[in-house]
């Protein structure tokens, strides 16, 4: 190959790097335990038009900690034009007590309304909706439940084998931890497939239910 041939081809790979990942459609829906036992799903559904994916995300969560019962549910639509978010409505409801989270876009500026929240974030933060793996490159996110803009450090753990539907896949295991503290694995396609965390002393886990190759990808 010649000198510009190669210059050529090395620009054009270049440029098919820098370009966005955009998101590909999907559905993903895992089984939630806590401290072992089933309590709930949560479930993302994402749809693509051109450059735009909208993602509907619901949480169903019924469970009881010693004498006390509890109830949750989360809805949220998620907007994304390419890697930037573009608008969000979020709806969570704990014990009969709901809450809104609204995001919507001005330029490079996001405008937030939460109930722990109002104001602004720059246009590239995310979501902590997990769902996208650029979410383990991030140093802030929005907690989609509050609208607040928290502080994150993400540590990588290692690769381990997490199961699937039945199956054992090999995932990267991250770590974070700040203002949103959860360990989230995602397979070498940017496949979410796992996440952990604890909340009130609680154990939570949750274990993917549906076939890897339907999931989203982000």
């Amino acid at each position: 190959m010649s000198r510009p041939a190669a210059v050529t081809a090395l620009s054009f790979l270049a440029g098919l790097v820098a370009q966005p990942a955009f998101a590909d459609g999907g559905r993903t829906e895992f089984e939630i335990l806590m401290n072992g036992r089933s309590i709930g799903t949560h479930a993302v559904s994402v749809t693509k038009s051109g450059n735009v994916a909208t993602a509907n995300v619901a949480i169903n969560m019924r469970g009881r900690v010693g004498p006390i019962s509890f109830s949750y549910a989360h809805r949220c639509r998620e907007v994304w034009t390419g890697d930037q978010l573009t608008s969000a409505s979020c709806n969570d409801n704990l014990n009969d007590n709901p809450k809104t989270v609204e995001i919507t876009r001005s330029g490079a500026t996001l405008n937030i309304r939460g109930p722990d929240f109002t104001g602004t974030a720059p246009g590239n933060v995310m979501t902590s909706s997990w769902w996208r793996v650029a979410t383990i490159r991030q140093t802030r996110l929005i907690n989609s439940t509050s609208g607040r803009v928290e502080n994150v450090r993400v540590s990588t753990v290692g690769s381990e084998q997490v199961m699937v539907a039945g199956a054992p896949v090999t995932a990267t295991h991250y770590r974070l931890r700040g203002g949103v503290s959860n360990d989230v694995w995602y397979d070498s396609a940017g496949r979410w497939v796992k996440t952990a965390f604890r909340f009130s002393g609680q154990r939570f886990e949750y274990r993917k239910r549906t076939a890897l190759a339907a999931a989203p990808r982000g």
